[in-house]
């Protein structure tokens, strides 16, 4: 394969980058990948909102204070309880 022939997109959470990266076979025009990294992007701010453990303000911010219970918030909940 030839290496010129990736494509890629970056997305910054969670104090890192995610990087996409595809062959343009994979979809069936550019508008197609644009339009798949938006739920994709959604997806990381949110996980970042919710368990940051950066902005105090975050539900596991507050879990960790023991102003919240794990038990209030389902995702934390969940996660923990795995």
């Amino acid at each position: 394969m030839n290496p010129s022939a990736l494509r890629s997109r970056s997305v910054e959470a969670m104090g890192t980058v995610f990087v996409f990266t595809w062959r343009p076979p994979d979809l069936p025009a550019e508008g197609s990948l644009e339009e798949a990294l938006v739920p994709a992007a959604a997806w990381l701010a949110h996980v970042d909102q919710v368990f940051s453990t950066w902005s105090p303000e975050s539900p596991m911010s507050r879990v960790r204070r023991g102003e919240l219970a794990e038990s209030a918030h389902p995702e934390i909940a969940a996660v923990l309880g795995r």
